[in-house]
């Protein structure tokens, strides 16, 4: 009986798991792991995204009009939403500053991937998803990076020695391509 070893398995599953990226599944729905996704809604407008269901919470970002995000649960006037597959903290977005979206108009396949990425030139990474965050480093070109999620046209990126998440252009890096 043929054996897997841990090199020979990894390549498998992440082309698994890209390929349900790009049919459209949620981390959840590819790993089992968080709450079941209740669909992807669009920001009808700026709405602040509190640390609970109220507007009492702190805001702990705002996203802009037209940003695209997952609800994983509902209470009141609120919805919960799943901010990154890592999420262990809730988030919350009032829910009349959101609709569900329209795929056909945000097509799943156009967004990033989260994965293994390379930067094409060399990129500066900022605190935040825009030119007006500071730049906390120089990432050169052809480096491996780790993307985890999106905002617009930015990629936030997993720092390897436990920094907090850093962003940089969409168009300064290509997914890597699977073995």
């Amino acid at each position: 009986m043929a054996r897997w070893t841990h090199e020979a398995f990894l390549p498998a599953l992440r082309v698994l798991v890209l390929c349900a990226a790009a049919l459209g599944a949620t981390p959840a729905s590819v790993t089992g792991h968080g709450e079941p996704s209740l669909g992807i809604y669009t920001t009808s407008g700026p709405a602040e995204v509190k640390r609970g269901p109220g507007p009492q919470y702190e805001t702990i970002r705002t996203f802009a009009k037209g940003k695209l995000f997952e609800v994983v649960g509902k209470q009141g006037a609120w919805l919960k939403v799943r901010l990154s597959e890592h999420q262990t903290s809730p988030a919350w977005v009032e829910a009349r500053l959101a609709v569900r979206a329209d795929l056909d108009r945000h097509p799943r396949g156009k967004q990033p991937i989260p994965g293994s990425y390379l930067t094409t030139t060399v990129v500066e990474a900022r605190t935040g998803p825009g030119a007006s965050y500071p730049i906390v480093a120089t990432i050169p070109k052809g480096t491996r990076i780790m993307v985890v999620g999106t905002e617009a046209e930015w990629l936030r990126i997993a720092s390897r020695r436990g920094d907090p998440p850093r962003y940089i252009e969409r168009k300064q890096a290509r997914l890597e391509p699977a073995d």
